[in-house]
């Protein structure tokens, strides 16, 4: 590279000394011998007709002192620390790219959910607001899909820039550099589309034959909000387990929310025996069945041990599935039946179901609240014992 200097051209490889002549002011004087790395840091000229002149002196190479077996070993061992970084840039490129195509598998999967709903519903029939969530959540997907296309165009320019790469480290920095916008764009990319699709498709499918896993899913959605409709007619929020103000039921949910969730105290919610949430579990086969094979032991002993049971379909599956049957006993002066239905609303890791895994994936990046439900249950005696 060159440059100009008053009015000469010079290399950029060179050092600058300031020569001053004799005679000269006190300010040329002091810079006299007075070394520049580059034509930048020269002054201009102090005054008019200053006979000072800036002399070029050839910078020392380090190369010139260096053994050839050396400095050839020292070229090998950057070219391998190249290489070795391109590899990685590598591979951290095929992952990414991994998780778009399974971002773009999980948004089909999405859409398929949709046009399954569409084929058995009359879309004429739904009110306004719910014909309106339909078509935000096909739009978010159809734009879904644009996006996750343009980051895979992406990626494939990057790729395509490494195999034509000299892998010297400046083209190496630069295409590191390109990958981490694209990853975060991605990354920010895929977790909020995935909420935003996957609220929406809960919402539209959800309320019309789903309506208690969609509310649960809002609810963590939101954060357990106080003002939330479903939890004010039909529950009440605890903010930590020692508000319960039963030991016993303090640490049941204890055990189950270190075990489950891995932490000692959480929010929850208690659901009164008139919600619609208890309602569903009165009226499923899974309860009845359970409630049907220890009656006996009911009968006899007044109470029976805590138990697990597990929702396999439908509405309690997404909202539920498995859960612990606590405290059921039969009230002795009426008759009844008692029971709480204990569960952690949190999603496990290695499901295969791509739902659960698509809330796990929410879950662990923070974009949704975990929480602990408790449903109480009352059931006459004259219903529970038919069963």
């Amino acid at each position: 590279m060159t440059k100009k200097l008053y009015g000469y051209v010079v290399k950029e490889n060179v050092i600058y000394q300031w020569r001053s002549e004799s005679g000269a002011c006190e300010v040329c004087k002091e810079m006299d011998g007075k070394l520049f790395e580059s034509t930048d840091e020269i002054p201009d000229r102090p005054h008019p007709n200053c006979k000072c002149h800036i002399e070029i002196l050839e910078k020392e190479s380090d190369e010139t002192n260096k053994d050839p077996i050396e400095a050839y070993r020292e070229k090998l061992k950057e070219r391998k620390r190249n290489e070795l970084e391109m590899a990685k840039l590598l591979g951290d490129t095929k992952s990414l790219e991994e998780e778009i195509e399974e971002y773009i598998k999980q948004v089909n999967k999405q859409e398929k959910e949709i046009n399954k709903f569409e084929d058995v519903i009359d879309i004429n029939k739904l009110e306004s607001k719910d014909r309106q969530k339909l078509k935000e959540v096909k739009e978010q997907i159809n734009a879904a899909k644009h996006k996750a296309d343009k980051s895979m165009q992406d990626i494939l320019y990057i790729k395509n820039n490494m195999q034509h790469s000299n892998m010297t480290i400046e083209e190496i920095s630069k295409l590191k550099f390109e990958f981490e916008k694209i990853k975060n764009y991605t990354e920010n990319l895929i977790t909020s589309t995935k909420s935003t699709i996957f609220t929406l498709g809960i919402n539209v499918i959800g309320f019309l034959s789903q309506p208690d896993a969609a509310e649960l899913w809002n609810i963590s959605v939101d954060g357990l909000q106080t003002s939330n409709k479903y939890i004010k007619t039909q529950g009440k929020i605890y903010n930590t387990i020692t508000d319960l103000k039963n030991d016993k039921l303090q640490n049941i949910i204890k055990n189950k929310i270190q075990k489950q969730m891995k932490v000692n105290d959480s929010r929850g919610i208690v659901f009164s025996n008139k919600s619609s949430l208890s309602v569903a579990i009165q009226n499923s086969l899974e309860f009845r069945d359970f409630i049907k094979s220890h009656k006996t032991a009911l009968l006899k002993n007044g109470k029976i041990e805590d138990k697990t049971i597990q929702f396999t379909s439908g509405n309690l599956k997404n909202a539920l599935h498995n859960v612990d049957i606590i405290d059921t006993y039969i009230d002795k002066s009426t008759g009844d039946l008692h029971t709480k239905i204990l569960d952690t609303y949190d999603f496990n890791p290695n499901e295969k179901d791509w739902k659960v895994r698509t809330a796990r994936e929410l879950q662990e990046k923070g974009k949704i609240q975990t929480y602990y439900t408790i449903t109480e249950i009352i059931v006459p005696k004259n219903i529970w014992i038919n069963y």
